[in-house]
This record gives structure tokens, sequence and C-alpha cells, in this order.
């Protein structure tokens, strides 16, 4: 069994383990112009694109079109996921 005993990262999110090999993979940042699902909040299943990242305050500028207009939502990094 393996233990994290510390992790230095740069970009606020905890370390991530791949099934069964114990092996760290570091989770990619988010960039503007990606494509993100939103996971939690008032927009959940909504998909958007990334406007801005700020990565000091865990907060991330989203595009989403609602009522087939484009809108602007603020977010904690946490409520979003990569979409490939």
């Amino acid at each position: 069994m393996k233990t994290l005993v510390g992790y230095d990262g740069d970009d606020g999110e905890p370390p991530r383990f791949s099934g069964g090999g114990g092996i760290y993979e570091r989770p990619k940042p988010l960039g503007r112009g990606q494509a993100v699902r939103v996971v939690d909040g008032p927009f959940v299943g909504f998909v958007g694109i990334v406007d801005s990242v700020n990565q000091g305050k865990d907060k991330i500028r989203v595009r989403l079109s609602v009522a087939g207009r484009e809108t602007t939502v603020d977010l904690d990094l946490s409520q979003v996921e990569r979409l490939s």
C-alpha cells in the first residue's frame, strides 16, 4: 500500500492516482477555449467554453448557452470537469 505523505503541486488540485498501479497522474490545467461540463451548482449538465482561469482563487469563468443566449458565469474549479 502506498501513502502520499506530501504534495507540492502548484495548481491547487489534489493529486490523482491511476487504478491498480498507484501511479501519480497530475491533472492537466484548464485553459482558455477548452470545453468543460458543469458538474455542480445551478448549471449542472451544461457544457461551456473556458473564458479564463484564476488558479490563485480556484475560480473559472465559463461561457454557457442559456436559453439561446451566451452567458458568462463564474464557477469554482471543483464545479467543472474537462471534456476530451
